[in-house]
């Protein structure tokens, strides 16, 4: 039955006829469009022939910008992150400071290549972050930029004054079929990377992509395997076990495929997701997920790992009934942005830690089991770290998350929007630290959009998110 249930979710992505009473062209489709194209690996005839059009284009560049929220952006900070690759920068925070800190790191802007993604060409985010790097480049833009998309998106790129910029698409055989936490590793936004890594060696990546293409029926019949095994659960509280030196690269990636594919689908299934590195870290009401191992490699693992946790979610969702690709709820923060415009935003009040101490545990029921702090600014790991700790000392019963915004509305939101378990607390600057590289405005115009989206966030999650300003120093 297991393997008849895996032969239908391939047949739905090849639409192989018949097709009548298979469940996947319902919960593998958003609206009346298919996001299966994950499925089936393109040949590496396509990939190799992609890469021959991105060597074109990115013709003496030695440096490399990645733009993108989400699904567009995460696959490629688990590269960058685990290669610990110079020449290779992500880039997702509207926060001044957090530009300021990339372009610090980039040796000669005349080399660099900058690469916004965005599959639906409209992304608000990515263009306003392509907008400050366009801004360093004045009238000589044109060759410095290579927008990725789905083709069906490339106009409303142009029309956004990016006319007769570069752009390629995100699948290498030029569909649409693919949402953007389902890209890696078959899509530019994998494959870019990995080439940009290995210095242009097609060979290479031919090799590895052959060695990867022998894992993956091993991999899709062990998610099935588990899907199957768990599909009784009543919570989707899971802890996903990797290996410790992917634990932080992968923490964002996998969190946005549990929670955004699984989150409030189904109102009395609740999803949170916890990545560790050793079995002791898992809180004893989580279902422990063990990603396998297939060889040394570690690239190898990580498409591996990706290959079979997605086939994971997409099995347990057949068994609990769930669209696993779309995410509806993501537009009730940004409807809330708009009504925002015809209204002043309310100034939040700025707090202490300790008082803000005080006022979560003030909003504690036993119904909370999880405190999230999201931050709208750009907050450096070892104060994040610090954070975690005090919380934890001081809530030594609850599990607590940071993330940082807007990222967190990319991979977190839609999970969010109907957790009643979690208490969120949502935290803009006190001010921000300002950029002496990017103009005034363009400062300006970020940091009041970051403060819109943590405001609409706020409100949108109602009764269940608290809201301050805070000072990152008193941290």
């Amino acid at each position: 039955m297991d393997k008849k249930i895996l032969s239908n979710l391939c047949s739905a992505a090849l639409q192989i006829k018949p097709l009548s009473n298979n469940i996947f062209l319902t919960i593998g489709h958003d609206d009346k469009n298919s996001r299966l194209g994950w499925v089936i690996p393109p040949d590496f005839k396509a990939v190799e022939k992609f890469f021959q059009n991105f060597s074109l284009l990115a013709k003496n560049k030695k440096e490399f910008v990645f733009i993108g929220m989400g699904g567009s952006i995460n696959g490629i900070k688990v590269l960058a992150q685990f290669t610990k690759t110079k020449n290779i920068h992500t880039f997702d925070s509207l926060d001044p400071y957090s530009l300021n800190k990339i372009i610090s790191n980039i040796k000669n802007k005349k080399n660099l290549l900058v690469v916004p993604i965005t599959k639906s060409g409209t992304t608000l985010e990515t263009h306003r972050l392509a907008n400050c790097l366009k801004n360093l480049y004045k009238n000589e833009w044109h060759e410095h930029f290579l927008w990725l998309a789905d083709p069906s998106s490339f106009e409303k790129i142009y029309s956004r004054d990016w006319e007769k910029v570069h752009t390629l698409p995100i699948q290498v055989n030029h569909g649409n079929d693919i949402g953007g936490r389902f890209t890696c590793p078959h899509t530019a936004i994998f494959l870019i990377p990995l080439f940009i890594i290995w210095g242009g060696k097609i060979n290479k990546i031919k090799a590895l992509w052959g060695k990867y293409i022998k894992t993956r029926k091993e991999s899709m019949e062990k998610a099935c395997k588990l899907a199957s095994s768990l599909k009784d659960l009543k919570r989707g509280y899971f802890s996903i076990l990797v290996r410790k030196k992917f634990k932080e690269p992968f923490n964002t990636w996998i969190t946005q495929l549990f929670q955004e594919s699984l989150g409030s689908k189904n109102t009395n299934f609740k999803v949170k997701t916890k990545i560790i590195s050793d079995k002791k870290q898992s809180p004893d009401y989580f279902t422990l997920i063990e990603v396998p191992n297939f060889g040394k490699d570690p690239i190898l693992y990580i498409m591996s790992a990706m290959v079979f946790l997605q086939f994971f979610v997409a099995l347990f969702a057949y068994y609990k009934k769930i669209n696993f690709v779309n995410q509806p709820y993501v537009e009730e923060y940004k409807k809330q942005m708009k009504e925002l415009e015809k209204t002043k935003m309310p100034e939040p009040c700025q707090i202490s830690l300790n008082a803000l101490l005080e006022q979560i545990n003030a909003r504690l029921n036993t119904n909370i089991k999880f405190i999230e702090l999201v931050f709208y600014f750009d907050l450096d790991m070892e104060k994040q770290k610090k954070v975690y700790h005090i919380l934890k000392e001081k809530f030594y019963d609850k599990e607590i998350f940071i993330s940082i915004g807007s990222d967190w509305n990319h991979h977190s939101y839609q999970s969010a929007f109907l957790d009643d378990s979690t208490l969120f607390i949502i935290l803009v600057a006190k001010s921000y630290r300002k950029s002496d590289i990017i103009p005034k405005n363009f400062q300006d115009g970020n940091t009041a959009v970051l403060e819109s989206i943590a405001y609409a966030t706020f409100v949108t999650l109602k009764e269940k998110a608290i809201l301050y300003k805070i000072s990152d120093t008193e941290i």
